[in-house]
């Protein structure tokens, strides 16, 4: 019996490490195409790409309703139950109304750019720009789906490399190996890469849930979105607080200032990987402690994961702070400038990490209106402060404008979780 409880834990131990291993290949190819193109285009070109990424990086998310959320839910508790006609069920109707939506969106941005979008962003920003890109966003998107189906089937390794390795890792190979210096090849490059991700993503699944009996049609729309429409909320304000400022910065500076800001700001994202890859080992643990009442090992655990983070990060924010110069240096002389607009990316993200695994905790004990309301508020302010800052200070004031909205999601989230677990011991 020992024996077999110390097996297990070894394998879960495994598996949770090659996850990880995983999530870090996908930092590395995010970063390395960055890299790429901020070596290979003029700083003008790169800002716009960088931007297009941005638009790319919202606006997939937000158009899957929240289905990619709800069907690590569904799919999963499914799953657990070998219940594989709700599984193709659900991948049959969340394909449907995502497709609908990324279509229907991509639809309805092209019709308001010439009266609207237009006027609003960069001028090097253009509707030839768009046509590339909302290609990419739905192609993308069901890319992103897909791979929520897998992590919902226990499959996290074909999760992470389709949504975070192949997309960015084929585009930054190339973009370097055609010498790529304007974005809107950039923009084709990324396109191609996204289809090969998307046609693997779907050979995938075909092939795996071909090898498993049922398709039947026996979930309902309402079931669906009962789930779905309050996660996508939590989606869609986490993407303010992270992204908010960069997309109305593309109001109001130039593409090379945008370029600066969106080196930084991925930069800065490294910091806070420690607390995504810490979140893949406690939120199951988080789950099963408060359904079982263990509400010492609860707080034990919590306490415990922030202090871990508290040592990890703590390094790496000095090394931020001391040599800025020295990690932008490494994608051209001219993004050194950006400097003190790392160091403030930086803290916020900094701030995040050091409060501990606190969304993730919140999610896993029965307090997600908590966390929607939160993120809520996190989200209104990163998109309020960003217009008032940008417009005040710039590029600058981008970088403020994230700040403050970390910190507040960071210390509001720190405050719900230490009432609940002060509650705990009443």
């Amino acid at each position: 019996m020992e024996c077999s409880k110390s097996n297990m834990s070894f394998d879960f131990i495994k598996h949770v490490l090659v996850v990880v291993f995983a999530r870090g290949l996908g930092a590395i190819s995010m970063f390395l195409l960055n890299f790429v193109v901020a070596y290979t285009m003029p700083l003008k070109e790169a800002g716009v790409f960088f931007f297009s990424l941005t638009i790319l990086m919202v606006l997939a998310p937000i158009s899957l309703l929240g289905l990619q959320q709800t069907a690590v839910k569904i799919v999963g508790a499914s799953f657990e139950q070998n219940d594989w006609s709700k599984i193709n069920s659900f991948f049959k109707l969340s394909i449907k109304y995502s497709l609908m939506c990324l279509l229907g969106l991509s639809a309805a941005i092209l019709l308001l750019f010439e009266p609207l979008i237009s006027h609003l962003f960069v001028k090097e920003f253009t509707k030839l720009h768009l046509f590339f890109l909302l290609p990419i966003v739905t192609v993308f998107g069901i890319t992103i789906l897909i791979a929520h189906h897998f992590q919902g089937i226990k499959l996290p390794l074909y999760a992470v490399f389709l949504s975070s390795i192949c997309v960015q890792f084929v585009a930054s190979i190339l973009i370097f190996s055609f010498g790529v210096d304007s974005a809107l090849e950039g923009l084709y490059c990324l396109f191609v890469s996204s289809l090969l991700s998307f046609v693997l993503a779907l050979y995938l699944w075909i092939s795996k849930s071909q090898s498993h009996g049922g398709s039947g049609e026996n979930l309902t729309t309402k079931y669906i979105f009962e789930s779905a429409t309050p996660l996508w909320v939590v989606v869609a304000m986490n993407l303010s607080v992270q992204w908010g400022s960069q997309l109305v910065a593309g109001i109001f500076i130039s593409p090379e200032d945008l370029a600066l800001l969106s080196v930084a700001q991925r930069i800065a994202n490294l910091v806070s990987f420690v607390l995504i890859a810490l979140n893949l080992v406690v939120s199951p643990k988080f789950s099963a402690l408060n359904v079982e009442k263990k509400y010492s090992d609860l707080t034990s655990l919590m306490y415990k994961s922030s202090l871990f983070l508290i040592v990890i990060t703590t390094p790496v924010i000095v090394f931020i702070a001391i040599y800025p110069e020295l990690l932008l240096g490494v994608f051209g002389n001219e993004f050194i400038q950006a400097g003190n607009i790392l160091i403030i990316l930086s803290v916020g993200q900094f701030a995040s990490v050091i409060v501990g695994p606190t969304n993730m905790f919140l999610a896993m004990t029965g307090n997600e209106k908590k966390l929607r309301n939160i993120t809520v508020l996190s989200g209104s302010v990163s998109i309020i402060f960003s217009f008032v800052f940008i417009y005040s200070f710039g590029v600058v004031g981008a970088a403020f404008a994230t700040l403050s909205a970390l910190l507040i999601q960071s210390i509001l989230s720190f405050v719900y979780v230490q009432k609940y677990l002060r509650s705990l011991t009443v």
